[in-house]
């Protein structure tokens, strides 16, 4: 899979989930674009799409950009 660091690839995931039906599947959202730490991620179109993410991570790599992490805080 792609990161998923667009509601259109968190949807996905969400709905592969809802179609398997084994378990309840909770997309994360990255909070950068590619976990580059570069550019925020659609945080807000991740949240309001079908999967209502909730919870976000750039997976272990650390958001160096102060300013992009405090966005992502907001």
């Amino acid at each position: 899979f792609p990161v998923a660091d667009t509601a259109g690839v968190v949807e996905q995931v969400y709905r592969l989930g809802q179609e398997h039906g084994y378990c309840d599947v909770q997309p994360i959202g990255a909070v950068t674009v590619g976990l580059e730490g570069k550019k925020l991620a659609e945080l807000g179109a991740m949240h309001e799409s079908a999967a209502g993410v909730t919870v976000f991570s750039d997976d272990g790599k650390c958001v160096d950009d102060a300013v992009i992490m405090r966005r992502a805080l907001e």
